[in-house]
């Protein structure tokens, strides 16, 4: 995750987060990642597949071929509680 993203949202690298789609329809979540400082652009993450996969919905794919559309998945990342 970007470093400066990190920052703003109070993670730190070594924090524990869960991963969320943020798009409309049902909850997608992938749960206790570990989060590392990487020179990504801002506003952008990277996630390993086929971990993730579960963040992406069946519809979620390009019109004309039907290829998921991995490379564009808006999440939101929620810090796990430390309890």
């Amino acid at each position: 995750m970007n470093v400066d993203d990190m920052r703003d949202r109070g993670l730190e690298p070594g924090s524990r987060v869960d991963i969320l789609t943020d798009l409309p329809g049902q909850e997608r979540c992938v749960e206790d990642y570990l989060v590392v400082g990487y020179p990504t652009p801002r506003g952008s993450a990277a996630a390993y597949f086929p971990e993730v996969n579960t963040l992406i919905p069946l519809d979620h794919h390009a019109p004309n071929v039907g290829t998921p559309a991995s490379k564009a998945v808006p999440i939101r990342v929620r810090l796990r509680s430390s309890v």
